[in-house]
Order: structure tokens, then sequence, then C-alpha cells
């Protein structure tokens, strides 16, 4: 069982999508404010 973090399970959907990728980075764009409502 993956326990999410994110507001709406972003982190659970990336993870399902990318666990196949060994090596990446990535870039946070349009970051709003760092606590409120962020899901970085």
């Amino acid at each position: 069982m993956i326990t999410s973090y994110a507001q709406n399970f972003e982190d659970v959907i990336l993870w399902r999508a990318l666990k196949s990728v060994k090596h990446g980075f990535y870039i946070d764009i349009g970051a709003q404010d760092p606590v409120e409502d962020s899901v970085s």
C-alpha cells in the first residue's frame, strides 16, 4: 500500500506512470506558494 502525501494523489499517479524510469529529474513550473496548495 502506498501512502500519498499529496492533495489529490498526484504522487501516486506519477509513481505509477513513471515507476519504470530509472534516472531523471523534474522541473517545478508554475508553483505559486511554497506551502499553501503546493504538491511539490
